[in-house]
């Protein structure tokens, strides 16, 4: 790292809040440090979040649970597969919960509608530093 800015004049800090705002600050100067250029950065995040969701695909069920399970759910689940009716009720309860909070969550995290400057948001997008 070339810069002479003294960002960690100390690993003690005051108060757990400071220690937490210390260790987010040297997560991003040692990204920063790595990889120096920030678009670069950026399409590195998003290739690694797809390489991610591709190999997905390992976590496949194996061949001996694949003849266990029923022809909707071969070669997506291990075990023995669905005992009832119920249990399909039960996993499409569970996708529908999971789709509205992946949903919403990705939608109040890229635009949270939050105009307040004094929002706990901008504690991040500052720096630490807040609002007055």
């Amino acid at each position: 790292m070339e810069s002479t800015e003294n960002y960690l004049p100390s690993l003690i800090t005051g108060t757990p809040m400071e220690g937490r705002e210390l260790a987010i600050k040297l997560a991003r100067k040692s990204i920063a440090a790595i990889q120096t250029d920030g678009e670069v950065r950026k399409k590195l995040s998003l290739i690694t979040i797809c390489y991610l969701f591709i190999n997905m695909t390992n976590a496949w069920a194996c061949e001996v649970c694949k003849q266990n399970q029923p022809k909707p759910l071969q070669n997506i689940t291990h075990g023995a597969g669905p005992q009832s009716d119920w249990d399909y009720v039960i996993i499409i309860a569970g996708i529908i919960i999971v789709s509205f909070t992946l949903f919403y969550s990705l939608k109040f995290l890229i635009r949270p509608g939050e105009k307040n400057p004094n929002h706990i948001k901008n504690l991040v997008v500052n720096e630490g530093s807040p609002v007055n």
